[in-house]
């Protein structure tokens, strides 16, 4: 998801201060299967094996997700912009 912050001073009908937004929510699943000597394995491997793959979440529960990141960053750019007193 990619925005743009823009803050604007009202009383000077300006923009003050802009910066691209960016975030991602991403899903990882990893599970494993293993047929043979399994003491080959290393044991992050190891750790996947009697995992189950999940279904792929809603959609709803991805866009919140990455509501969440952006929200983040947004308050970061905000801070950033209190500690540097722009106005």
């Amino acid at each position: 998801m990619r925005a743009s912050l823009e803050l604007i001073n009202i009383n000077a009908n300006q923009i003050a201060y802009s910066a691209p937004i960016t975030a991602e929510f991403v899903f990882a699943n990893q599970w494993a299967i293993a047929k043979g000597d399994v003491r080959a394995l290393s044991d992050r491997t190891l750790a996947l094996l009697g995992q189950k793959a999940l279904p792929e979440p809603p959609d709803t529960y991805m866009l919140v997700g990455v509501s969440q990141v952006m929200l983040n960053e947004v308050q970061r750019e905000i801070e950033y912009c209190s500690l540097h007193k722009i106005e």
